[in-house]
């Protein structure tokens, strides 16, 4: 691959990372919320979700996925239900006033474990086989039959790197202290905006199935 194939590349794939979705809007509300940390598992544990697509699709996951739209059909409705029941715990702890008891406490409080936030970033991507679709597609105009493995781990680790480099940037720009102190006043309504974001993503993608 020459230089000019590689920056296409690596363009490509920030162009797909810092597209509205699912994970983004996630990301942004456990930052948010969360604190720093939380966004940083969260980005991290996301980037290793896509670590796993872009490695079996040049391992052949395209092939199933193609031949096999009943398995397709359920990694999406499971997604699906993944986000909505994300978005229910949202609105329901929103409106239990579990955000106002926990005023007091800094953002990263040890009430939100390291667990749920990266269970979360690699499930959000785990569930959406569509990424395997779309890293078809990038791949697929440069991959060739005589390329080494070397330059295949290299264009896995520029779809991994990009979309971790790109959502721990969201994450430091949405918890710079500026921001930070004008949204710790907002917290409940911008927990029950997530949700219901969350929720009008899942119709919008439930929509499209038929």
């Amino acid at each position: 691959m020459t230089i000019n194939e590689w920056m296409l590349l690596l363009l490509t794939c920030l162009a797909g990372a810092a597209s509205p979705g699912p994970s983004l809007a996630l990301l942004m509300r456990t930052a948010i919320i969360d604190g720093q940390p939380a966004g940083v598992i969260f980005s991290i544990a996301h980037g290793a979700g896509i670590l796993m697509y872009a490695c079996l699709v040049v391992t052949g996951l395209e092939t199933i996925l193609f031949n096999s739209p009943k398995t397709l059909f359920i990694l999406q409705i499971a997604g699906c239900g993944f986000l909505f029941w994300v978005a229910f715990k949202i609105i329901r702890g929103n409106r239990m006033g579990t955000l106002k008891g926990n005023e007091t406490q800094s953002p990263s409080n040890t009430s939100q474990p390291i667990l749920k936030h990266a269970l979360e970033g690699f499930l959000i991507v785990f569930f959406n086989p569509k990424i395997a679709v779309f890293f078809f597609a990038i791949f697929s105009q440069f991959l060739a039959e005589d390329q080494s493995i070397a330059i295949k781990a290299g264009m896995v680790s520029v779809a991994w790197l990009i979309d971790t480099a790109w959502y721990l940037f969201v994450t430091m720009v949405a918890t710079l202290p500026p921001l930070a102190m004008l949204i710790k006043g907002y917290k409940g309504q911008l927990e029950l905006l997530s949700g219901y974001a969350l929720i009008l993503i899942c119709l919008g993608l439930v929509w499209r199935f038929f």
